[in-house]
């Protein structure tokens, strides 16, 4: 009886593995290859560090963000403009800027941050100002927050 086990135990590894590379293998690299997961948009990711009017936008939401986190707590100053803003595509974006933090017991300290912001243009039309529209995906790099 105990050989008849083992047996059935190796034979039933075998054609589960033979069942994963023959038949959901190629059913998951098909569904990886098709247009099932594309979110087609008028905006296009890049490579390049970009500014323009939406990542300046992006830039002031987190900072929003930040400041609605943190604000109550502790003493905080912004920068001007981000130091790097890209584009990621389907209007999401990643703002690299830095930040001034201090609190009564500690001197004033200037961390970098990155912050991954994305526009939802469904939810209210053109109104890229609006803060209901924005939703903040990720803050790193500071540590209080």
């Amino acid at each position: 009886m105990k050989k008849n086990s083992i047996f059935a135990l190796i034979a039933g590894i075998v054609i589960l593995l033979l069942i994963q590379q023959k038949v959901i293998m190629p059913f998951a690299y098909k569904a990886a290859q098709s247009d099932l997961f594309l979110e087609d948009t008028d905006d296009q990711g890049s490579r390049e560090a970009i500014s323009n009017q939406m990542t300046e936008i992006a830039f002031k939401q987190c900072n929003e963000y930040i400041k609605d986190e943190l604000g109550e707590k502790l003493t905080l100053s912004f920068t001007n403009a981000p130091i790097n803003a890209w584009g990621l595509g389907n209007y999401e974006y990643l703002v690299n800027a830095d930040i001034g933090i201090s609190d009564n017991n500690n001197p004033a300290k200037t961390e970098r941050y990155a912050c991954r912001i994305q526009y939802d243009k469904s939810n209210g039309g053109n109104d890229s100002m609006n803060k209901e529209n924005w939703s903040i995906i990720g803050v790193s790099g500071i540590d209080e927050l």
